[in-house]
């Protein structure tokens, strides 16, 4: 019934472990409009753990535009627009794919916050998460771009101080 839900899962997945391309993602708005949903969802429960609904609301859309406006002008720079949609179905589903494993993580570092108390296990499951969403962006970019593993990895650096400098820009954290 859900065979179409199964296989775009089962490729994000294995986007996500890097056994699969982003050219592989399927040219379909649906699997566009699926993608950028299930990410606009989980990047919402990441932001909403630590920030009121307006903030989460608003730290979200700025994800989201950021992605999308980056993956855009690179391929528009590089000549490569028509992969525009594959691209950004891939870089939406593995990174919502991703998202999902940190919501737990997000929710146990707010609950341990509270008391000071940061079990190493969840410090090191967090960097382990981290290190691995950054390769799979990486990943993306390289393939996307059609460049080196280390341009894909500037570029996710790149891609991650954006988004960083534009959330705290509108939602400047205080301290």
């Amino acid at each position: 019934m859900f065979s179409w839900l199964k296989y775009w899962l089962a490729l994000w997945a294995e986007i996500c472990f890097m056994k699969r391309l982003p050219q592989e993602a399927p040219l379909s708005t649906s699997a566009l409009f699926f993608a950028l949903l299930l990410y606009i969802i989980t990047d919402y429960l990441l932001a909403s753990a630590t920030s009121g609904n307006q903030v989460a609301i608003g730290m979200t859309t700025l994800d989201v535009l950021v992605m999308v406006l980056l993956l855009f002008i690179l391929l528009k720079t590089t000549s490569n627009l028509n992969r525009f949609q594959k691209s950004l179905t891939a870089f939406a589903g593995s990174g919502a794919l991703l998202a999902l494993f940190a919501v737990p993580l997000v929710e146990m570092v707010g609950a341990k916050q509270a008391s000071d108390q940061m079990p190493a296990s969840l410090v090191i499951a967090w960097l382990v998460l981290t290190v691995w969403s950054f390769t799979v962006r990486a990943y993306l970019y390289r393939h996307v771009l059609s460049s080196t593993f280390s341009i894909g990895a500037l570029v996710a650096i790149l891609h991650a101080l954006v988004v960083y400098s534009v959330v705290e820009m509108f939602y400047p954290t205080s301290g």
